[in-house]
């Protein structure tokens, strides 16, 4: 009950995003990734009936640094290691696969696919190179 609860509440959804997509870009900045922010199709977003601002994880980011007195990543302080910020993005993963579908407000469920997928084109681009990002694109 309580996760509906907190789904339902607009400000809980914004602060998971910004906090979801400033863990996005900490994690490409301390693995070094190419993370390509480039905004998602209107037509995809349209999908999920939401405009393509809805799902801008860079915006989300910025906000969530702005409101943490930040400017950003810095890679030095994060340690490539199994208890750092993969770790726990693993962990809440889990935690979000295990909420029934449909349970998610479409701006979550939105901005969570786009910026995991714009994560594993970085990884994919980490580990195969140029190359191989340039056929599969």
């Amino acid at each position: 009950r309580l996760a509906k609860q907190l789904l339902s509440d607009e400000a809980f959804v914004e602060l998971v995003l910004r906090e979801m997509s400033s863990a996005l870009l900490s994690l490409a900045a301390t693995w070094e990734l190419e993370l390509d922010l480039c905004p998602v199709a209107p037509a995809a977003a349209g999908v999920l009936s939401l405009e393509v601002k809805d799902l801008d994880v860079a915006m989300y980011a910025a906000d969530a640094f702005e409101e943490e007195g930040t400017e950003g990543v810095d890679v030095q302080q994060e340690e490539h290691s199994e208890s750092g910020a993969f770790r726990e993005m693993l962990f809440a993963c889990l935690e979000l696969a295990a909420i029934p579908c449909g349970a998610f407000p479409a701006k979550l469920a939105g901005l969570y696919l786009w910026g995991n997928v714009k994560l594993i084109h970085g990884l994919h681009h980490l580990r195969f190179g140029t190359a191989a990002v340039a056929e599969t694109s």
